[in-house]
Parts: C-alpha cells; structure tokens; sequence
C-alpha cells in the first residue's frame, strides 16, 4: 500500500510534489517531447500546483515545457531564426542592423512565452510617435513576425504575439512623383552648363535614360553592355558596406530574381559614338 506523503501543514502531497527544507516546493515531471525530467518550484502549494495546471495544459497542446526554452529570450529567438535564413551577405547585414538598432533593447529581452501583442502593439505606437515611417516599421514587422512564427512552429508558443495589423503605425509614405519630362530636361541642362556638375553629365545620362540605381550603375563592366543590341545588362550592384571586415567596396547581387533585368537603352543614351557615354562613365569610376 503506498504511503502518503503530506506537507508540513499536513496536506497531502500528488505524485512529482515534494515540499523542501528550505520552505518550498517542488514539482518533478518528465516532457513527454524531449524525454527529459524537469522541475519546477513555487514558494506554497497553492502557487505550486498552478504551475501543474499549466505543465499539464502545454503537455496537452504539445507545447514544449523545458526550462531552457521558457527563458528563451526573443533577441535569442531572433539569432535562431537568422542562422535558419540563405540571405546575401548585405541582406543579412542589414537585418541585424536594424534589430540591433531599434529592437534588441526595446522588447529583445523580453522572454518568447511572456511575449503579448500588447508589447508589440505598445512598441509599435512608441515608434510612430518617435516619427518612424510605416515602412520602417513594416520592415521591423517582417523580421518579428516570422521569428516568433517559427516559435510557433517549434511549439515553444501557441500564438503568434505579432499576427496584429500594423496598418495604424507610422507616418504614411509620401507619394513619389517621376520628374516630366521637361524637368528632365531642365535638370540635364543645368548638369551641362555647371563647372561642379557637368563632369556627372553622362553619368545622369545614363540613369535618366535607363532607370538603373546608383550602385548598378557605378557597377557596370564592359560585358554588362550590349551596343549592338542597345541593352544594359544588370545582374549586381557595387556597394561600400560593413559586412563584417570593415567598410569596403563589394559586388552584391540583387535581394531577388526581379532585380536581375535587360534594360533597353534610350536614344539619348546609345546615340552618336556608341560607347562615349560609358566611356565616360568608365574614366570617372
């Protein structure tokens, strides 16, 4: 017949409780996913068997209840999600800049289970009201939302703190307007007639009349250029970034397929001696 065991205040203890000579108790249970034999503590039986009711609930919905994952920070989450991504060099770079910048020390130190939206929803507002615009903050959005995401998927958390809209946050994008065509103009013959400006003539040229970015276009080689076809080929970009060796010149690809193209070159662009502008281009880089 087995004994039963009882408290100092002679209250029957369950299966896994004991109470301890330091005054408190505790709960040993084994995690029917990872095999392991964990424990738990609380200051009175009350508070003890709370803590059962939770255990219990999380083994039900196959939610991990290791001791080492409940103190998870999301900054930690954060690095585990990272080494799952294939991103360029600069890509990478840039993220953990930006969580380094502006979430690391906000809400990075707060533990993945503890995480609510309202701390989301909270940091959110904090960034609108400092003056961050909706795409920042969209940017910051994409990386939390996917890392706790995976939480999700590793059964560390059952939702995802982050689901919430974020369409109420941030100052709303200026519209961009394209220059007309008589602004192009007008602009192109200021360049010419400037004894600063009129070095960067055909470089201007060059973008007005191809719409390539200022790194693509600074990283243009000869087999990029297809006179006959009259094509510009963009498949990298120069960049002057850190990625870890110290701020250097590097060749980046594009962030996606998209940014790879064949660029038709204007009139402006392949007339007269067909290569003068590049050329040009050429003597200034």
């Amino acid at each position: 017949m087995a004994i039963s065991r009882k408290d100092p205040k002679g209250r029957k203890l369950r299966e896994g409780e004991n109470w301890r000579n330091d005054g408190r108790y505790s709960y040993r249970y084994t995690d029917v996913r990872t095999g392991k034999r964990l424990t738990v503590y609380a200051q009175d039986l009350p508070e003890l068997r709370e803590k059962e009711k939770q255990i219990a609930k999380d083994m039900e919905d196959n939610i991990l209840t290791d001791g080492a994952i409940k103190k998870m920070t999301l900054n930690t989450l954060f690095e585990r999600y990272m080494a799952t991504r294939e991103l360029a060099d600069t890509t990478r770079v840039s993220y953990v800049r930006a969580w380094e910048n502006r979430v690391k020390d906000e809400i990075g130190n707060i533990k993945v289970v503890q995480l609510l939206p309202s701390h989301i929803k909270a940091y959110y507002a904090k960034l609108s009201k400092t003056g961050y615009a909706y795409s920042t903050i969209k940017y910051i959005h994409n990386l939390l939302y996917p890392a706790l995401e995976m939480a999700v998927d590793d059964d560390i958390i059952r939702k995802n703190p982050a689901k919430s809209s974020i369409s109420d946050y941030g100052k709303p994008a200026e519209e961009k307007e394209a220059l007309t065509v008589s602004q192009q103009e007008k602009f192109m013959e200021f360049v010419k007639q400037s004894n600063v400006y009129n070095t960067y003539y055909p470089m201007f040229t060059i973008m007005i009349g191809t719409g390539l970015r200022c790194g693509e276009l600074i990283g243009l080689t000869w087999k990029d250029i297809n006179i006959k076809a009259k094509t510009v080929n963009v498949d990298h970009q120069l960049i002057y970034k850190n990625l870890g060796d110290g701020c250097k010149f590097h060749i980046s690809t594009p962030k996606t397929e998209s940014g790879i193209r064949i660029i038709p070159m204007t009139q402006e662009v392949a007339k007269g001696d067909d290569t003068k502008l590049f050329r040009k281009r050429e003597s200034m880089g």
